[in-house]
Formats: structure tokens, sequence, C-alpha cells
């Protein structure tokens, strides 16, 4: 599965009450997180994700590495063609625990 079928999926949607894979986002016509914002927070997560990686590789090297800030991700609300709030919520979920997790072999 490619990467923006994997982001945008059009399986099921929200009003159908399908269950969707991780990682997935659904648009709904109403609410929802603004897109924009979405994509953004994720970027920075998997940044973030990615620094950490680095410096984990570096510290099992013996090289020395700095720790990478903390991504505190806003995200805004939109009243109409935002991402499905569960499914946005659930994926930065899985990402932060990634974080937590890197950290912690800090």
């Amino acid at each position: 599965m490619g990467l923006f079928s994997k982001l945008f999926a059009s399986g099921s949607t929200p009003e159908q009450g399908g269950a969707t894979e991780v990682g997935t986002l659904r648009t709904v016509n109403s609410g929802g997180y603004d897109k924009a914002s979405v994509l953004g927070a994720l970027d920075a997560l998997n940044t973030e994700i990615m620094a950490l990686t680095e410096a984990r590789s570096a510290k099992d090297a013996g090289r020395s590495y700095t720790l990478p800030a903390h991504t505190e991700p806003q995200l805004r609300s939109v009243s109409k063609g935002g991402f499905n709030e569960e499914d946005v919520e659930r994926y930065m979920a899985e990402l932060q625990q990634k974080i937590e997790e890197l950290r912690a072999q800090l």
C-alpha cells in the first residue's frame, strides 16, 4: 500500500463506522481537524523520530549526540472538510509512543 493511499484511504467512511488500519486518515464532510495543521504536526513528529533515531545510532556508536527538542503539535479544528479526529488522534498517539520509546533508550 502506498503512502498516499495509506494516509488518504478511500475504503470505509466515518459515517459507515468502518474500521481503518492505524496510520489511515479519513476525511469528513463536517468537522474534523484542519488538514494543513495535521500534516504539519505529523511532519514535526516524524522529524523528531528521525532525529531521535540518529541520536540513538550515534550513542550506540559511541559518538556524541544531542537530544532533540520535544515537539508539541497544535491541531486546529475546522467546520467542514477536515481529517477524522479519531484517526488523527490514534495515529499521533502511535507516533508519540514511538518518541517516548526512543527517548527512553537515550
